[in-house]
């Protein structure tokens, strides 16, 4: 995922929020953001989630907000933990590989695992979150 991509859609969540809530809505979506930036901070680090997909968890909770921005995460990894089975299986010779030299149809997209965390986040929100 493109940086400009991700910090564009970020910055528009943001402004939307401003727009429509004024500065409690700006708190809202920066408070998101930030959430998701120390929950996929580690997992970035440990390599878990390349740099744009851990971009595009904070560009989504920027919309959704913490709680919102959450319930996306934890969609997505669940999503994408079954992804990461089917990659996986179809890859199997590649594993063998330390993970940064693994070429790119060897990593789970998920960037589309996150996307459809945030669509079912909204459908179906974890409460106890």
């Amino acid at each position: 995922m493109p940086n400009a991509l991700n910090f564009g859609f970020a910055a528009l969540g943001a402004f939307l929020h401003l727009g429509e809530h004024g500065p409690d809505g700006l708190v809202f979506s920066v408070g998101g953001w930030l959430i998701a930036l120390a929950v996929v901070f580690v997992p970035f680090l440990l390599r878990v989630y390349r740099g744009g997909d851990a971009k595009l968890v904070m560009a989504i909770a920027a919309w959704l907000g913490p709680r919102g921005g959450l319930n996306a995460f934890v969609y997505g990894v669940v999503i994408g933990g079954v992804v990461a089975v089917f990659t996986a299986l179809l890859n199997r010779r590649m594993l063998s590989q330390p993970v940064a030299e693994r070429p790119d149809h060897a990593h789970a997209p998920m960037a589309v695992a996150f996307a459809l965390g945030a669509l079912a986040a909204l459908q179906w929100p974890l409460e106890a979150l």
